[in-house]
């Protein structure tokens, strides 16, 4: 009698662990397909970025004012290194008020400069969006070159010194002129930005991202 009990408790027991062996693989079986489906996603946005129509950049070119003076403000790909599928540059168009701040001056302690800015809102376009939402959310990240007020973009045109603009970006005199005759006034100035693409690296106070301005 206990070695039929024993038999039968024996035979349970391989049932059970029949049953056990077979979930656990079930479980593993389905384990391995919610990986594919996490996986397929993320590889489809591969695929996508790989046959992208965003326009691939030389190198040498990156950085070059007329490269970008006949292409509109845009996301931009590039095989240097230094570059992301982020980085924005091309030619728009903005308007907006002529603003001076006396700011910290960036590598000199105790030291102040008056810097220029074009405040700029309100885009009425693709390409004004995206300059805005890009230099808003490098500020937001920490760039110091330009800045936020009242969601406003403050875009950092120069410096003004002994009443005359001094900036790294190529602009006429006469524009000079005219764009420090606008400072602190309620007049708008409506202005040509030719943006390339930097590789970083330090700038002095300046500095525009615009390498280009004109009207």
């Amino acid at each position: 009698m206990k070695k039929v009990f024993g038999a039968s408790v024996l035979f349970l027991v391989l049932i059970f662990s029949g049953c056990s062996i077979s979930n656990n693989n079930k479980i593993k079986i389905d384990n391995e397909g919610a990986k594919n489906q996490v996986s397929d996603p993320q590889q489809q946005v591969k695929n996508q970025n790989t046959n992208s129509s965003t326009p691939s950049i030389d190198n040498s070119e990156v950085s070059s004012c007329d490269f970008w003076k006949d292409k509109d403000y845009q996301e931009s790909n590039s095989n240097n290194s230094m570059v992301s599928v982020k980085d924005k540059a091309g030619s728009l168009i903005v308007q907006g008020q002529i603003l001076q701040r006396i700011e910290d001056a960036s590598f000199e302690e105790d030291k102040k400069v008056t810097k220029a800015y074009l405040v700029f809102y309100n885009p009425v376009n693709e390409a004004q969006q995206l300059f805005y939402n890009y230099y808003s959310a490098n500020v937001a990240n920490g760039n110091g070159i330009n800045r936020v007020d009242d969601q406003k973009l403050l875009f950092r045109l120069g410096i003004i010194k002994d009443s005359k603009l001094i900036t790294t970006a190529n602009i006429s005199d006469e524009l000079k002129n005219r764009i420090v005759s606008l400072i602190d006034t309620d007049n708008t100035i409506q202005l040509k930005l030719i943006i390339p693409i930097y590789n970083g690296g330090g700038v002095g106070d300046d500095f525009s991202f615009a390498c280009d301005i004109s009207e």
